[in-house]
């Protein structure tokens, strides 16, 4: 996410649709200002967070170290104190930690929406980044993309994230990946409201409202470069790219389309299109193409 209050800009990554990307083009060619603007970390570019509440940067820096010295203190089979585990999850560190073997990660707004900034419910509001008549001023951009088209997307994504194209791992026999398989993938994560399944439409509104501008993501360096000439920066003449997964497509022989995944199978569709009828509707309306 970046919040650019010299740019009267907020950039908003909805999972899934290149957002790295995005993200990463816009900060090579916008100039932001690092005393006014927000930018979150963005680890696969290895650009830093950029902050200027002297709160937010407390909270940071100090959780970063407690954090390092629990990481240590794992790696030498040392359990932690009590008293260290209460600062990681209840202490003034704590922004919604989440524990994950043993190690307690600080969360970040790279994929944040708009309302966790100002929400009670979020430690983000606290930091006073932005204000709510602010957001509802600004300018919003986050792309959308074919919602059957990003399903699929999330199904490899999270496959290759479990590890299922690694030669040691006992699930490998189950490749190449069956329709069963996506089909459990439908049943049982695209519900949960992961960053991978969660409704494109959350990253487009604001208490309720869509207020951002949709960016297309069939467009996608169109879109881009719109948006980064809104910004007042230059278009870049070709665009960075990341996360280039394909080792678990070669194992599959093709790479997964709605027409041949999806499709075919009446209760895959039918359940996706159910679920996701609102982004379908808003990317139907903006690509005038049916899913």
């Amino acid at each position: 996410m970046i919040i650019s209050h010299s740019k009267k800009s907020i950039i908003l990554r909805t999972p899934k649709t290149g957002s790295t990307t995005l993200e990463t083009s816009i900060r090579m060619t916008v100039p932001l200002d690092s005393k006014l603007d927000f930018a979150s970390a963005t680890d696969d570019s290895q650009l830093p967070e950029i902050y200027n509440c002297p709160i937010h940067k407390e909270h940071i820096e100090s959780h970063v170290e407690l954090n390092d010295k629990s990481r240590q203190k794992i790696r030498n089979s040392q359990e932690l104190t009590e008293d260290e585990k209460l600062k990681l999850q209840t202490g003034p560190n704590y922004i919604e930690t989440k524990k994950s073997h043993d190690v307690y990660t600080l969360p970040s707004l790279s994929h944040g929406v708009l309302d966790d900034l100002v929400s009670k419910n979020q430690i983000w509001h606290t930091f006073d980044i932005i204000k709510e008549e602010q957001i509802e001023e600004y300018t919003s951009y986050a792309f959308i993309r074919n919602p059957l088209e990003r399903v699929l997307s999330a199904f490899i994504f999270t496959l290759e994230r479990s590890g299922l194209n690694h030669n040691d791992n006992p699930m490998r026999g189950r490749i190449p990946i069956t329709h069963d398989t996506l089909r459990d993938f439908v049943n049982n994560h695209t519900s949960d409201n992961s960053l991978v399944s969660r409704f494109q439409l959350d990253y487009h509104k604001f208490n309720g409202e869509i207020v951002a501008t949709p960016l297309l993501f069939e467009n996608y360096k169109q879109s881009i470069d719109y948006t980064t000439q809104q910004m007042g920066g230059n278009i870049l003449y070709e665009l960075p790219r990341f996360k280039s997964r394909h080792s678990l497509i070669k194992l599959m022989n093709e790479k997964p389309t709605v027409e041949k995944w999806i499709n075919p199978y009446s209760d895959i569709r039918d359940k996706l299109c159910e679920m996701y009828h609102e982004d379908i509707e808003v990317w139907e309306r903006l690509s005038g193409k049916k899913v």
